[in-house]
């Protein structure tokens, strides 16, 4: 078996250690016992290697399908940048800031081992490489064994000296989901064959994940910000719409001239501001959305 030269990137796993389907590739454990194994394919810009990303995905409302944060890739993310930047009424701001906010996951490449075939003999090459969608628990408790290679030996080894993993995933009465890891303990190889173990390496983690999600450009991000805007001004204006009328107020007792002269008329009341309607958030016509999202730069 040939032996690989991987440096693990210690200096990054001790700075995340405290930074807490459509998908082809996207690895969902089902119900029960699991075995699977790390391709150390994350590269860092050292040239060492520590296999898992860091994600930010958008919330299922806001995009129907897992969408990637910018700042996954160390940039601003414009939604929320335009979003702080810009003069708006204030429940508008908190609804799309709620509707927009990113949930932190952490991806690794794995190959999932068949339950007649724990060796991977079956393995063809980088076909066979899942993405697993972790947890912020799950992945320290990785991250752990990573870090302590005196005690767990090197896990994310490709050779006779890596180790497996299982993940045993049960539901209880009340349908609540729990996910537990472990390490198995005896090393073995990723496969037996060193061509297999060659095709996987060649890939590129972050690559996998631009292509097995969806990665947009600012200009489709902030379009996705004003189809928001679009559908919450139509929900206020219906629900201006769909306001009932008050109750007929009974006829008043005659009143005495000097009342009657003091009484706003017909036409004062005409001229007052109105109270906002319940619901309505904000004066966001087409007009306003296409100001809002106007070319100047707000920033």
């Amino acid at each position: 078996m040939a032996k690989y030269n991987i440096k693990p990137s210690i200096k990054t796993a001790q700075t995340q250690k405290n930074d807490f389907a459509r998908i082809t590739r996207y690895f969902n454990p089902k119900k029960g016992v699991t075995r699977f194994r790390l391709v150390p394919i994350g590269t860092e810009p050292d040239g060492s290697v520590f296999p898992f990303r860091k994600v930010d995905f958008y919330g299922f409302n806001a995009f129907r399908q897992k969408t990637v944060s910018p700042t996954t890739f160390g940039k601003e993310d414009p939604i929320k940048k335009f979003i702080l930047a810009k003069q708006m009424d204030q429940e508008l701001k908190s609804e799309l800031l709620k509707r927009f906010q990113v949930q932190t996951r952490y991806i690794a490449a794995v190959v999932v081992r068949e339950k007649d075939d724990f060796s991977g003999t079956s393995l063809v090459g980088k076909e066979n490489v899942r993405l697993l969608d972790l947890a912020k628990t799950q992945y320290e408790k990785i991250l752990n064994w990573f870090l302590n290679e005196d005690e767990y030996g090197s896990i994310i080894y490709p050779d006779e000296t890596g180790f497996d993993m299982e993940i045993v995933k049960t539901q209880d009465a009340q349908g609540k989901w729990t996910v537990e890891i472990d390490v198995k303990r005896k090393p073995s190889p990723l496969s037996p064959k060193a061509d297999v173990i060659d095709s996987m390496m060649t890939l590129d983690l972050d690559s996998l994940i631009r292509e097995e999600f969806t990665v947009l450009s600012d200009e489709e991000l902030l379009g996705k910000l004003k189809d928001a805007l679009v559908e919450i001004n139509a929900a206020s204006s219906q629900e201006e719409e769909t306001v009932t009328a008050p109750a007929p107020r009974p006829t008043p007792a005659p009143r005495s001239q000097k009342e009657a002269a003091s009484a706003p008329s017909r036409q004062e009341k005409a001229a007052s501001p109105s109270a906002p309607v319940s619901g309505q958030i904000g004066d966001i016509d087409d007009a306003a959305i296409d100001a809002l999202l106007a070319d100047e730069d707000p920033f």
